[in-house]
């Protein structure tokens, strides 16, 4: 997957509905449901989660249009915590790169024992 160089990464932490398109998914972007306070010009790439986790959706707006992108596991969950009611949490990229081969990000699932 290609990311423009100055995006702002960001991880929705409540689930979304999988079936969502990119019409879907710019309408609760501009209606700031995701509480994102985005200005409409920033580039921007959200990643959010269905509620059972096995399917990631990336939806990217940069100065070359929009692109929706899906990450189904067959087998297995993402290793994400979902926060409920908590404020999307901004990652970098190599941390979206581990999560997508990975299927976690090492820093927000860290167990303690």
């Amino acid at each position: 997957m290609l990311l423009p160089k100055h995006t702002r990464i960001i991880i929705i932490n409540k689930p979304i509905n999988a079936r969502l398109g990119i019409p879907g998914m710019m309408n609760l972007l501009f209606s700031n449901a995701f509480e994102l306070l985005w200005d409409g010009v920033e580039p921007i790439t959200v990643v959010a989660f269905n509620l059972k986790q096995r399917m990631c959706k990336i939806l990217t707006v940069d100065d070359n249009g929009i692109t929706c992108s899906n990450r189904v596991l067959r087998q297995g969950r993402f290793q994400y915590m979902l926060r409920h009611e908590l404020i999307p949490t901004a990652i970098r990229r190599c941390e979206l790169e581990a999560l997508l081969q990975e299927g976690t990000i090492k820093r927000f699932n860290r167990q303690k024992l």
